[in-house]
């Protein structure tokens, strides 16, 4: 594997992905208080409903800031981090994300083939977050495991989706890396290009370029 196949194992593959969820807790929040005040003049049956999904939202929340603890903390290995969320009991909300944690180490870690099998043991998520997240990075992985066909035929699934909820800047760049991977290089051009004209202010400018750069000295 070359040298910049290897640093890009290593990128953090849920730099949008955290921001994107504290945000969706927030708002939610905002949903289940209001919900409880209506409540309060209705039905029993239903205030009842209402208090046993709130407890799952709430242990939902509970067990997602365990897996952020754990991924975030600079005091673990990453071997640690990988005991310690393999422990974890995830549900199909937002704890989920403490299985793309463990399947992103892996991916940290070179074990592909581990992330891969972890990625085929995620249960579909109830929220869109989470199954958009889950196919981001299986396409990374499967990139990083030699599949480019596969994994831009999940790059273009996000594409296609007006109400994904991951960023298509970050989509485009991944794109564009695995067409360079695969020998693509008029694709990859075309996506770096599509990626600059349609995210003039994007975060990744510069590794844009930087990858147009290499593409243009093939």
């Amino acid at each position: 594997m070359k040298r910049k196949e290897r640093a890009h194992l290593k990128e953090d593959p849920f730099q949008h992905f955290i921001s994107t969820v504290l945000q969706w807790i927030s708002h939610n929040r905002r949903k289940l208080v209001a919900s409880a005040v209506v409540i309060a003049s209705v039905l029993v049956v239903l205030a009842a409903v209402t208090l046993v999904r709130s407890h799952s939202y709430t242990r939902e929340n509970k067990r997602l800031s365990e897996a952020l603890e754990i991924r975030n903390n600079d005091n673990l290995t990453v071997e640690e981090k990988i005991e310690r969320l393999s422990q974890l009991k995830a549900g199909r909300g937002l704890s989920a994300a403490a299985q793309l944690f463990l399947a992103g180490l892996y991916m940290e870690q070179g074990r592909v083939q581990d992330a891969l099998d972890m990625m085929d043991d995620i249960s579909s998520s109830h929220l869109d977050l989470i199954n958009d997240q889950k196919t981001l990075l299986e396409a990374q992985i499967l990139s990083a495991s030699g599949q480019e066909r596969q994994a831009l035929d999940l790059f273009n699934q996000l594409l296609a989706d007006n109400d994904t909820e991951v960023a298509k800047d970050y989509v485009l760049l991944l794109m564009a890396r695995t067409q360079y991977k695969a020998r693509q290089l008029d694709m990859a051009r075309q996506t770096i290009e599509r990626l600059l004209e349609e995210y003039p202010l994007t975060a990744f400018t510069g590794q844009a370029k930087e990858l147009q750069s290499e593409i243009s000295m093939q």
